[in-house]
């Protein structure tokens, strides 16, 4: 995706074809009370995204919103990546006690990382 604009326009196109997928599903269930609440249903459905996208499409022009987006993402990013160095480190700790090595042959010689915690110690049996 190249802006903002065309990020939010292919949301309204991936949302407006869900809508018709659902109105196709339901559509086909007659002109009974229960077909008509639904596909009522999923029109009110359309509208209220229809709006929250231009809401959110709106909102993404203050400066502000930007800021607490990035923001927001950022600390995402920083969270997925101490899950996935704590991960790693279990990973390592797991393979050395089974005799392993989960670096690649003349690596980790510079490895500056803690030890990882005592699996044990944490509530976790041992292999």
């Amino acid at each position: 995706m190249g802006t903002e604009r065309e990020a939010w326009d292919d949301v309204d196109q991936r949302v407006s074809e869900l809508g018709q997928r659902l109105r196709q599903h339901f559509g086909g269930s007659g002109d009974d009370e229960r077909g008509a609440a639904m596909r009522e249903a999923v029109r009110a459905l359309t509208a209220a995204l229809d709006r929250v996208g231009a809401s959110i499409s709106a909102a993404a022009n203050d400066p502000e919103v930007r800021d607490a987006a990035r923001d927001a993402t950022t600390a995402l990013g920083r969270a997925v990546g101490a899950t996935l160095d704590e991960l790693g480190r279990q990973i390592d700790a797991l393979a050395k006690r089974r005799g392993e090595t989960t670096a690649p042959s003349g690596a980790g010689s510079g490895d500056t990382r803690p030890p990882p915690p005592d699996q044990a110690a944490l509530g976790h049996p041992a292999p």
